[in-house]
Order: structure tokens, then C-alpha cells, then sequence
């Protein structure tokens, strides 16, 4: 699992990615960040893994818009560092 950062509206978003697939993409809920699914990457060995850290959660900085549209706008911006294909989506609370 190797560690990306990407820009979005000026601030930096940190994700996780790795393996070989079809694009899953983990999010995890209120309070936790993408690190809660470390025992999840040995489930998917047919995957390619998507875990990023919504925006003000482990090494995100915070977004000005915090909104759930605001942080689904980050999400976004992996999907489309990450190839903009589809994914399937994997969450749990907020996530």
C-alpha cells in the first residue's frame, strides 16, 4: 500500500492505494481515517485499493467547505487521480 497526496482547493488530501483490479474505494466514518481498514487489504487481492483521509482526519488538512458535499468533492479528486474510472464504493457512518 503506498501513500499519495494530492492538491485539491489548495489544501493537501492524503490517500492510500495499491494492488491490481477493479477500483475499490474504502471510506471510512466521523472521527476515524483511512487507517480503520487496515484489516481489511488482505480481502481484496483482486483489487486495486482506493483509502483516502476525508479532508481534517489523519494527514488531510482540513477543506474550508467541510460539508458532506465538500468532503464528497475531495473524494472526487482521488477517483480522478486514481484514473477516474468507476469504483466500487465501501463505507461505513459517514462514510
Amino acid at each position: 500500500m503506498e501513500t499519495k497526496r494530492i492538491t485539491h482547493k489548495g489544501k493537501s488530501v492524503s490517500y492510500r492505494a495499491g494492488g491490481h483490479g477493479p477500483r475499490v474505494l474504502l471510506l471510512h466514518g466521523f472521527g476515524e481515517d483511512g487507517t480503520i481498514w487496515k484489516g481489511q487489504y488482505d480481502l481484496f487481492p483482486q483489487h486495486r485499493l482506493i483509502i483516502p483521509d476525508l479532508p481534517g482526519t489523519g494527514d488531510s488538512e482540513a477543506l474550508k467547505d467541510m460539508s458532506i458535499e465538500g468532503m464528497a468533492d475531495a473524494v472526487k479528486a482521488v477517483i480522478d487521480a486514481e484514473g477516474g474510472e468507476k469504483v466500487i464504493l465501501i463505507g461505513h457512518s459517514m462514510g
